[in-house]
């Protein structure tokens, strides 16, 4: 499951507790998303701000990603932010990751809250989101974390 062994305390009074230590990326992944995801709000400044603080606290573990794609964080504030897209917006198939507008991010982060709503698994509404925006298929296989679930 990429955790490291539990490591059991030593409490002489209460039951022994075990804790999971994360030493995997994909662990690492995990919890930051986790965390992210239970401190949205429904406003993407407030998530952008929140979103910069994770982003530079765990800059190591981030980094490939803020590469390849240095304004995820503004597609992933638009995506917290959960608003309600009636259609997808198109962005120029031959852009850039690196190139992309504020605009651009705003419509691939709303699209991913859409998809998520849509679908019936996260499964699905990541597939629906990389097909409708290719561009970020290169996050999926050179990112290392990425499972692979969702191909």
């Amino acid at each position: 499951m990429g955790l490291a062994p539990a490591e059991p305390t030593n409490d002489d009074n209460e039951e022994q507790q075990i804790i999971i230590l994360p030493n995997s990326v994909v662990s690492r992944w995990t919890i930051l998303a986790e965390e992210l995801y239970n401190t949205r709000k429904q406003n993407h400044k407030a998530n952008f701000v929140q979103l910069k603080r994770a982003f530079d606290s765990n800059r190591e573990l981030l980094n490939p990603l803020t590469t390849r794609c240095p304004e995820f964080r503004t597609i992933l504030a638009y995506s917290l932010a959960d608003r309600f897209g009636v259609r997808v917006q198109n962005i120029n198939k031959d852009s850039d990751r690196v190139d992309w507008t504020t605009k651009d991010c705003r419509r691939i982060g709303c699209w991913l809250a859409t998809f998520i709503r849509k679908r019936k698994t996260g499964e699905a509404a990541i597939k629906a989101w990389r097909n409708q925006y290719k561009q970020l298929d290169v996050l999926f296989s050179e990112v290392e974390g990425e499972r692979g679930d969702a191909t």
